[in-house]
Formats: C-alpha cells, structure tokens, sequence
C-alpha cells in the first residue's frame, strides 16, 4: 500500500549497452507527506563494475506567472564555502574551474527566470550538500529534499520561462 519497488537486472540485451551483470532496484516509499526514493545497485558476480546513476526530478514552482522574474529561493544544510563546477561544452564539464556559489546572508539563494541562462546547471559535487529546501515566493517552505548522492545539480532549462526546476541528486557526473 505504501511502496512499489521495480527491478532491472543484466540480461543479453542489457550487456549489449552495460558489458557487467548487475541488479538495479528503485523502490518509491509513502510515509505522511513525505517520499522516500531508495536506489540499491548490486553487483552477482566477482569481477568490478563502473556505473552512475542519478535522478532528474522535476518540481513545479509552487508560485510560477510567466510574468515575474522571480521563481523561488532555495537554501541548503550548508551555505559558506560552496563550489560549483560548470557544463563547458557538449554537455562535458569543466572540472578544473570552480566558482563560489554566494549565498546571501539570510542563506536564501533566489532563482530568476534567466538564472541557468548563463550558467546552466549549478552542479555541487564531493558532498557539500544533502538539503535543499524550496521556497515560495512569500519565503515559506515548499519543499524539502535529502540525499547522501555526493553531486546535486540544479537546473531549469536555459533561455526559456520554464514553470519547473530539477533537483538531481547523483552517484557520478558528466565527462570532463
């Protein structure tokens, strides 16, 4: 009644995409008003596998009008000392440059329409987050998420007035 749990385990049409046996489990747990998302990535034989994986939910802003510029603001368990790495071309990332992410002191990071325009996707990786909290417009509390995946990207799509933005927690990231 409260979960669902979906299976995907190596098969001949698998290896011929992922050369390793593996067995994914995702499982979907209600409790009150929260959800939990569990990922298990098992390995049945001895030889070692490389994989990633990560997630691309998307949230709708609880207060999106097209009109206004102002989307939200979020605030995370951490807000001093935050480096983001960047999406340079081909959808590779430059590992090498990191840009501080400013905080503002009240420790709410506002997102306006045009704020992934340049940037694209604010990528944290090495741990430096496990909470991002949502906030509507008037600075309530939206939304809530927690992970322990060691790279969280923010994005919304660049050079469009998108009603929604992805919080994507991430076991490994794109290419340098």
């Amino acid at each position: 009644d409260t979960e669902v749990r979906y299976r995907l385990e190596s098969s001949p049409q698998t290896k011929e995409k992922f050369p390793y046996d593996f067995c994914l489990e995702i499982a979907y747990r209600l409790h009150g008003s929260c959800l939990d998302v569990i990922w298990e990535v098992s390995n049945p034989s001895e030889e070692d596998i490389h994989f990633q994986i990560g997630a691309h939910p998307a949230f709708f802003y609880p207060d999106y009008d097209p009109q206004s510029s102002g989307r939200g603001r979020f605030t995370f368990d951490k807000t001093e000392g935050l480096e983001c790495i960047r999406i340079k071309e081909k959808g590779c990332v430059d590992a090498v440059a990191k840009y501080p992410l400013d905080v503002p002191a009240d420790g709410l990071l506002p997102i306006e329409s045009d704020t992934f325009d340049a940037i694209d996707t604010i990528m944290l990786q090495d741990s430096q987050i496990g909470m991002v909290v949502m906030y509507r417009a008037d600075r309530t509390p939206w939304l809530k998420m927690t992970f322990d995946a060691p790279v969280v990207g923010i994005w919304s799509p660049p050079g469009k007035v998108a009603p929604f933005i992805c919080l994507e927690p991430w076991y490994g990231r794109c290419d340098r």
